[in-house]
């Protein structure tokens, strides 16, 4: 509608490059969401998780300051991949 790509545009296209195991298309369709997985997968394991491990995770991957962090870096994504054509 505005031209300008969203940060997740190419993501459903980069999850199954990713998955048929082509990392470098991947990373082309969108390098945020293919560089993010592990945190995803963090956060996934200390919510659903309820190990001693995954307790101790819990306070680093989901505390406040991680989450911002996150949300500031997702931002900067979505301006650099429309200013810079990324």
């Amino acid at each position: 509608m505005t031209g300008y790509d969203c940060p997740a545009c190419g993501g459903q296209r980069a999850i199954h490059a990713f998955l048929h195991g082509d990392i470098s298309k991947a990373l082309h369709y969108n390098l945020f969401l293919i560089v993010s997985l592990p945190y995803f997968f963090g956060v996934l394991y200390t919510t659903i998780s309820k190990s001693k491990v995954s307790t101790i995770l819990y306070k680093y991957i989901q505390h406040k300051y991680t989450i911002l962090g996150y949300a500031t870096l997702f931002i900067i994504w979505w301006i650099a991949r429309n200013y810079f054509g990324i």
